[in-house]
């Protein structure tokens, strides 16, 4: 079993842990830097979740994204990446620590009016603009979780280049000897469960079921012995330590906005790995993941992700965040599937809503420009959305210039 790091304990020879956060996919852990330059310095530590780390190809490329983030270099509307340190062979991202939490904690509350969400899409694009124009491709998973909020009311993006490892991890296959999955080989069909008339209607009943639902199989889980975490009880004595620098920040590198190879060779299926029946009847939330079914990430996936991830660019993050402004006004997604072929099948064929009935009386007069805005970000094929960030912010500069000062 797993060493479980807590409060109070040390990585390496140079963090001491203080709070612990569990996602899906990785563990954060905020921690005093004691090797920063004038005293200890709060940061956060990022790193995969020990039964992710069976795969030597997953860890690296976790080292590799997290090194291309640092590259982004400092911005204010982006949680900064100082470095990576590889401790006991197993990489963490030292990242800026943000207060206030992400963007979940704002949607659906009073709060979050009119001006707030747009002024939250104008620092997004300017953010993105500047990753951008670091050599980023594209961000690939832009959602509420990935956005967070400072206390001050900044927006900031995170977790640049990580959906690249999380979309390996969704596929269903047996990993190779060498600790790979094999992208090639198709992946494992799982029944899926349909809970939107309008799919019923689309697909038809399923033959051999009951209503027309579907359990869902059981994923192929890779096997092997669980790594131990690196801790310590106490603080080790500085010659014990295996601390080893990757990158420093502030370095650029090359890109281009348009170029899809960018992003790498990913799985072309998407499909869940879990052995969960989910009733019809429970209380179900899209922006939840459940372990191994990245279905909070797949209510913001544009509909080329879907048919195939390897192909998308910027155009994809544009819809992404579509998706989050029209969350952000509204407080509900546009699509609500509860599978991820559900989803594709909605995110494809299914046309958003209005976000004109939700905005308020007196922001009447923005109410269609801003709907228009939606609705461009939301458009099915890639060529009628925005051509660039730059062309959104643009888009939404004469809509903030309409509102009533602060």
């Amino acid at each position: 079993m797993p060493v479980v790091i807590g409060v109070g304990d040390w990585i390496g020879n140079r963090f001491q842990v203080f709070d612990v956060h569990e996602g899906g996919m990785s563990l954060v852990y905020v921690v005093n830097d004691h090797l920063a330059g004038s005293g200890p310095q709060v940061v956060a530590l990022k790193t995969l979740r020990s039964e992710l780390m069976q795969s030597r190809v997953r860890v690296s490329r976790f080292a590799a994204e997290c090194r291309l983030w640092a590259q982004l270099g400092e911005h204010p509307n982006i949680v900064r990446a100082y470095s990576v340190e590889i401790i006991d062979g197993r990489p963490y991202a030292v990242l800026e620590l943000v207060q206030g939490g992400d963007l979940n904690r704002w949607i659906a509350t009073p709060r979050l009016d009119l001006p707030r969400a747009l002024r939250f899409a104008l620092q997004f694009c300017v953010g993105l603009e500047h990753a951008l124009r670091q050599g980023l491709h594209c961000h690939r998973d832009i959602k509420p979780g990935n956005l967070l909020v400072t206390e001050d009311e900044t927006l900031k993006i995170t977790d640049f280049g990580l959906a690249r490892v999380c979309e390996e991890m969704v596929a269903v296959r047996p990993e190779l000897p060498d600790g790979s999955i094999p992208l090639s080989e198709p992946a494992i069909r799982q029944p899926i469960i349909w809970t939107d008339p309008r799919d019923w209607a689309a697909r038809g009943p399923v033959e051999g079921t009951r209503d027309g639902l579907l359990r869902g199989a059981a994923g192929v889980r890779p096997n092997g012995p669980q790594p131990r975490g690196p801790i310590s009880r106490g603080r080790p004595q500085p010659a014990g330590s295996a601390i080893a620098p990757t990158t420093t920040p502030g370095s650029s590198v090359q890109g281009r906005e348009s170029a899809p190879q960018g992003c790498g060779p990913t799985p072309t299926t998407i499909e869940k790995e879990t052995s969960e029946y989910i009733s019809p009847f429970e209380t179900f939330d899209p922006r939840l993941t459940r372990t191994g079914a990245r279905l909070g990430t797949g209510a913001y996936m544009a509909p080329e992700q879907f048919r195939d991830p390897r192909s998308v660019d910027v155009r994809a993050d544009l819809y992404s965040f579509g998706i989050v402004l029209f969350e952000m006004i509204t407080g509900q997604l546009p699509f609500q599937g509860r599978s991820l072929e559900a989803l594709s099948h909605q995110h494809a064929l299914h046309q958003p809503g209005s976000v004109v009935p939700a905005i308020p009386a007196r922001y009447s007069r923005l109410a269609k420009p801003v709907d228009a805005i939606v609705q461009r970000c939301l458009r099915k094929d890639p060529a009628e959305r925005f051509r660039s960030v730059a062309e959104l912010r643009q888009a939404l500069k004469p809509v903030l210039a309409l509102l009533p000062r602060r």
